[in-house]
């Protein structure tokens, strides 16, 4: 059996667990006895497969070759949480292995999904994004990126020019972010267009020390 190297590592299922299903449906044990076609439908059918090829090689033994679905995010919607893969198709959490993805929490509609997609991308392409946010969180219709210390959240706003929104947002943290305490905030919003608007958090008091860096 061949397992074609995708451009991510992934291991939903393994050719154990292909060789397995193969013996359950064929318990003669006979090459003969097996049913290509349908045992290629079957294992297509499996929920983290994206592709599968069944055939007999010049020297009559089975070759199953198989592409994994690639997550680009885990969704959490509705009590129900499961993969999106980058071709924008839902499938199931497996209990065996768990992919290290962006979790995106909300009420996430499936003509949302590309969008979503581009922006996790451009989120892992980045070395400062990647560091600084680990979550997303759709409320209403207005996204939101949650910041790895947790002390606030970055209002998206929608799913268009999210470059440029993060490029704004990577500014205000160097001009001025850097300089203050985070806890300072509960809410950063780049939702509009040139310009960055912040939500002070009411219980928090400066010290004296920030206050003479200002």
């Amino acid at each position: 059996m061949l397992y074609p190297t995708p451009e991510e590592k992934v291991y939903f299922i393994d050719e154990k667990d292909v060789k397995d299903f193969i013996k359950k449906s064929n318990p003669t044990g006979k090459i003969g006895d097996i049913n290509i076609p349908e045992l290629e439908r079957e294992v297509n059918g499996f929920p983290s497969v994206d592709s599968a090829n069944v055939y007999l090689n010049l020297n009559g033994h089975l070759n199953v070759d198989i592409s994994q679905k690639i997550p680009a995010f885990r969704l959490s919607r509705n009590g129900e949480t499961f993969y999106v893969d980058k071709k924008a198709n839902e499938f199931r959490i497996s209990k065996n292995y768990s992919h290290p993805v962006m979790l995106v929490v909300g009420d996430v509609k499936r003509s949302e999904y590309k969008d979503l997609i581009d922006f996790v991308n451009i989120i892992n392409q980045d070395d400062f994004s990647k560091k600084f946010f680990i979550g997303i969180k759709k409320i209403k219709n207005d996204y939101y990126l949650h910041t790895n210390d947790g002390n606030f959240d970055v209002e998206i706003g929608g799913l268009e020019n999210l470059e440029f929104k993060i490029k704004g947002f990577k500014a205000f943290v160097e001009r001025f972010l850097i300089y203050q305490n985070p806890k300072k905030y509960t809410k950063v919003s780049v939702k509009f267009d040139n310009q960055i608007v912040t939500t002070l958090n009411p219980h928090y008091q400066e010290d004296k020390k920030e206050e003479s860096k200002n």
